[in-house]
């Protein structure tokens, strides 16, 4: 490896939190569309093949930033639902090396879920509205247009935003914004169906101060063009113009799918 960690030193880590007595690395070389400065790597035994743990791997500091950003809302989730009806991926261990790199380890998704669920134009109501609701429950309040503008991921936002965007996230945050915790990549493609439960992943985007919408817009505008093959026109869910376009910002500013389609709605005259 270039990254001054030799093979032996990362499977040396990932034995002491597998247990196995020994282990092969299977990589994707590099993450294709997250950075370069990150790669995913699965772990199996040495004698049988079988999968023990998944893991992602840092390179730079702003990367491990957000895998370690993911890795503790993993842990938090875990402590804050005592019971959900979906599942996913549980963390192992996590472990810095020299060189700005970092590994963090989680169970893998069973090896039998299919690799795409079939999504139809009621799955956000039929099945993922219930994984949202138990995500956010508890959690949904109103905040004044001048504690939005003082959030994160709308300061990310506004630096990369035109005239007219922020013209129209102004006219939407006028009378404030109502949030939630929020997954923030609730993607189609972040979800595998096993033995009637499904699996979310993909949570480096979690928020407890995400726009109410956010996860449904992702939700139905990916399930609608990748899944039903659907033009972005008429993928876009019907929901209050304020919502759509704070839910919209949100997407952009964490560039998430459909960034530069949102980016050039929010471009127009919505309110």
């Amino acid at each position: 490896m270039k990254y001054r960690l030799s093979e032996k030193t990362l499977t040396d880590a990932i034995f002491k939190w597998t247990e196995c007595e020994s282990v092969k690395i299977a990589f994707a070389w590099p993450a294709p569309i997250r950075s370069s400065d990150r790669f995913y790597g699965y772990v199996l035994t040495a004698d049988d093949g079988r999968l023990v743990a998944y893991i992602k791997l840092a390179t730079s500091r702003e990367e491990d930033k957000k895998l370690l950003r993911e890795y503790s809302t993993v842990g938090d989730v875990a402590s804050r639902f005592d019971k959900v009806s979906f599942s996913y991926p549980k963390t192992i261990g996590s472990i810095p090396f020299d060189g700005c790199i970092s590994i963090y380890a989680y169970h893998p998704l069973p090896l039998e879920a299919p690799r795409y669920v079939r999504w139809s134009a009621d799955s956000w109501e039929r099945d993922i509205l219930t994984i949202k609701n138990e995500i956010s429950d508890g959690t949904y309040r109103h905040l004044s247009k001048d504690d939005a503008y003082s959030l994160d991921w709308v300061r990310r936002f506004l630096t990369k935003a035109t005239p007219a965007q922020m013209e129209n996230l102004s006219r939407a945050l006028e009378h404030g914004m109502d949030v939630c915790a929020t997954h923030g990549d609730m993607a189609c493609q972040n979800f595998r169906r096993h033995e009637g439960r499904y699996w979310l992943f993909d949570w480096e985007e979690f928020t407890m101060d995400g726009p109410v919408r956010a996860d449904e817009l992702s939700f139905k505008l990916s399930s609608s063009v990748y899944g039903m093959g659907k033009s972005f026109q008429g993928a876009m869910p019907v929901m209050p113009q304020h919502e759509l376009i704070t839910a919209a910002a949100f997407q952009v500013a964490n560039g998430l799918s459909f960034k530069k389609e949102l980016g050039e709605l929010l471009d127009k005259r919505i309110i």
